[in-house]
């Protein structure tokens, strides 16, 4: 038989309508089978001294996003442009770094990409040092087959 602690629990979780759910280190809550998640927020690692001045494109695991940023960590270097400056793009493997999609001629695609990827996808995405503790989105962002 249940106890009556656990009856009233009960009750008070149907009468109001929420349920609250655990994914991984995450919490969050939801109505009937669905539950929203709070992921923790990610903060991004500074970008290593020897991949300043990078320019080439990266395969990653996309980690958070916002409308216009995201952090994503480098899984590997795919390719390396001639006018790269970076001493040791490879520096960047296994750090989660952030990303920003610049203005350019396809930023606006760049946005829709990002709104419909979600965190955990794998993205190819081409990126761009040029200031500060971001990369730059130019030319290149898509969800890695």
């Amino acid at each position: 038989m249940n106890s009556p602690r656990k009856v009233a629990v009960t009750a008070l979780i149907v009468l109001v309508g929420v349920v609250v759910c655990q994914v991984g280190d995450s919490v969050g809550i939801g109505a009937g089978a669905t539950c929203k998640v709070f992921a923790e927020e990610v903060k991004p690692d500074s970008i290593p001294d020897g991949l300043k001045g990078f320019r080439g494109m990266v395969l990653a695991t996309l980690t958070s996003k916002g409308e216009r940023e995201f952090v994503a960590k480098v899984e590997k270097i795919l390719k390396v442009w001639n006018h790269n400056e970076a001493k040791d793009p490879g520096s960047a493997i296994g750090k989660s770094l952030q990303f920003a999609i610049a203005q350019s001629r396809l930023a606006e695609q760049h946005i829709k990409t990002l709104t419909g990827l979600k965190v955990g996808d794998r993205i190819e995405v081409e990126g761009f040092h040029i200031e500060g503790d971001k990369l730059d989105v130019l030319e290149w962002l898509k969800k890695a087959e």
